[in-house]
Formats: structure tokens, C-alpha cells, sequence
């Protein structure tokens, strides 16, 4: 599904739906393509609509129960969960649909990464390399849901969320006039590039104003090349940078 990771990407949202489709038509019993196929059905992870959804929930259902019933793949297994989850949502019933999502997926702290993290003694250098890679992973984490805290739920006109995301961008990069942060803490240019430039394309999305955008996105470039001159002493920073957690929507 390697063409169907780069439609997606691209938003070319039709033709990958339509990948998924004949994808599942030739290969009906794939669980990974089944998958694919289920949630192309409801548009993604996110931001379902209740509409969508009540129109497949004949399918869903079905697809839901063949995973469950007969897939081994964890990952598989809990996104069928999440769907059931949505779909109670969807149909009002959305005290079910929290249960279920409390009994069957885990929290924040049994997670991959923070078992790794656990499973090696504190002084060695496997435990270092962890704790640190979660650290950057979670950060990532943060400065998505930061993004999303300033332009959802804080009642701000375009205008004013460009200005917030501003002062956000210069409080992070004051903490360089510190020496302390540059020896200790330069993580902070990791947060800042992904925030700058999560920011951006949001207010791209949105229209916003090009001179601020263009703004944010040469804080977000700066940061993260400032990051990488990190790599040498830190292999870390440069493993961290392979994987794609500040390419959020």
C-alpha cells in the first residue's frame, strides 16, 4: 500500500479512496488491506463525521467483527476497536464508546516506547538512548496538541491566532539567551520547528496572512536546522528526524 501512503500525503483523497476500494475487491480477506479500506470509508482517524458513519453502519460492523474475530495484528485489532468506538459515538451512545475505549486501549503510560524505556536499568546507555527519543517523541506530541489547543478552543480570530503563534515561536527562542538552554535543553529548537511549521500550515489552510505565515515557516526552518547541528554529539537528535511526528495537519 506504499502508493496509497503517497496519495494520501499528497490529499489526493479520491484516488486513494479508490485505491482501497479495488484494493479490497481483489483482496477481501487482507486484514491490513481491509483496514485501509475501512477507514478510507469514514475519511481517517480524525474528525468523523456522524453522517458518514451512520451511512456504514451495516459495513462497518462487519469489518470490525472479521478483525477482531480473526486478525492476530495488534494494531489492526485496536483500530477496529476505535471504529467501534466512533460509530457508538456516531449513534448517541457515546457513554458505550468511552467504556469501551478505557478497557480495551491503553493509556499514555503502557505505551511502546515507555515500556522500552523500562525494560533497560537506568545507567546504561539503552536506557538513555530511549529516554530521550521518547522525550523528543512526546514533545512532538505536545506541540500538536498545543496547535490544536490555539486554534480550537480558544475562541481567536486568523488574525489573532497568527499573533499568538508569534508569542508562542519568541518565548521558545528567547530560552537561547540562556546559556544554560543551548548546553542543556536545545530540544527546544525541535519543539519550536514543529510548532512553527504546524502553525503555518494551518493558517495556510486557513488563508491566513501570508507575511506571517512566511514568518513561521522561516522560525520552523531555522529551528530545525539549528537542531541538526546537534546530530554529531547527539545521535538522537539525528534518529529523531527520520521519523515524520512534526508533519502534522
Amino acid at each position: 500500500m506504499e502508493e496509497h501512503g503517497r496519495l494520501f500525503r499528497e490529499g489526493r483523497r479520491e484516488e486513494y479512496v479508490r485505491l482501497s476500494q479495488k484494493a479490497y475487491q481483489a483482496y477481501p480477506n487482507d486484514y491490513r488491506v481491509m483496514n485501509y479500506y475501512m477507514w478510507d470509508m469514514v475519511g481517517d482517524y480524525t474528525d468523523n463525521v456522524p453522517e458518514v458513519l451512520l451511512a456504514n453502519q451495516e459495513e462497518l460492523p462487519f469489518l470490525c467483527r472479521r478483525t477482531l474475530e480473526g486478525c492476530q495484528d495488534a494494531f489492526l485489532r485496536m483500530d477496529a476497536v476505535n471504529m467501534q468506538g466512533k460509530l457508538l459515538h456516531a449513534q448517541g451512545r457515546t457513554d458505550e464508546a468511552v467504556a469501551l475505549y478505557k478497557k480495551e486501549i491503553p493509556n499514555w503510560y503502557l505505551t511502546c516506547g515507555q515500556k522500552l524505556e523500562q525494560l533497560f536499568a537506568k545507567d546504561t546507555p539503552e536506557y538513555a538512548r530511549q529516554l530521550r527519543f521518547n522525550m523528543l517523541e512526546l514533545g512532538a506530541f505536545v506541540v500538536n496538541k498545543k496547535c490544536s489547543e490555539l486554534w480550537f478552543c480558544r475562541g481567536l480570530t486568523l488574525k489573532e491566532k497568527g499573533e499568538a503563534t508569534l508569542a508562542v515561536c519568541a518565548g521558545l527562542a528567547a530560552l537561547w539567551g540562556s546559556p544554560f538552554f543551548r548546553e542543556f535543553f536545545y530540544e527546544t529548537d525541535y519543539y519550536l520547528g514543529g510548532f512553527a511549521s504546524g502553525m503555518a500550515r494551518k493558517l495556510q489552510k486557513g488563508q491566513g496572512d501570508e507575511d506571517v505565515i512566511e514568518q513561521l515557516r522561516r522560525i520552523g526552518e531555522d529551528a530545525v536546522r539549528r537542531f541538526r547541528e546537534h546530530e554529531a554529539m547527539d545521535p538522537v537528535a539525528r534518529e529523531i528526524l527520520n521519523y515524520d511526528f512534526l508533519d502534522f495537519p
